[in-house]
């Protein structure tokens, strides 16, 4: 965890760099402190909950409605 919030860390502090000289326009700033955003707390969640990160069960979710749809038709 402490890895995860120094690399955060870094990549906010070199964002933030990049805003005060005014080099990215508001889209551009909202969409990179989003994604920072994001990769923080999937990376959080795949520390203390390592099974809700599991890509097969995100495919189960999607396919197993799927699947069973085609077995009932």
């Amino acid at each position: 965890m402490l890895y995860l919030t120094m690399g955060i860390a870094c990549i906010l502090f070199y964002q933030i760099s990049l805003l005060r000289r005014q080099s990215a326009s508001p889209k551009e700033r909202r969409l990179a402190l989003s994604v920072t955003g994001i990769a923080f707390v999937f990376g959080t969640i795949s520390i203390f909950w390592p099974e809700w990160v599991n890509p097969s069960q995100a495919i189960r979710l999607l396919f197993e409605p799927i699947q069973n749809f085609i077995i009932q038709g």
